[in-house]
């Protein structure tokens, strides 16, 4: 288990497996039902629409080397911190 995952559940890109929400209901003192029906009622709604300021959809993507905008030469050879996040 990874930060990145758990960061993904709290954005909602993602919903807990039976695995986690089981770990869950152990650590946060809460019946697993409950961890499950929200879970499966989450599943039914979908993802919530990415909105605000500089907030892109989940299928947006930027050019390799590209380090943003205003930026002398633009291009690094190694990946920038964008290109990293993404691996």
């Amino acid at each position: 288990m990874s930060r990145h995952e758990v960061s993904r559940w709290e954005r909602q890109r993602r919903v807990p497996g039976v695995f986690w929400l089981g770990w869950l209901a152990v650590v946060l003192d809460v019946p697993a039902e409950v961890l499950t029906e929200a879970a499966a009622r989450t599943r039914r709604t979908g993802p919530p629409a990415a909105a605000g300021p500089g907030r892109r959809g989940l299928t947006a993507t930027r050019p390799a080397g590209r380090t943003g905008g205003g930026r002398a030469g633009g291009t690094t050879r190694g990946g920038g911190a964008w290109e990293v996040a993404k691996r």
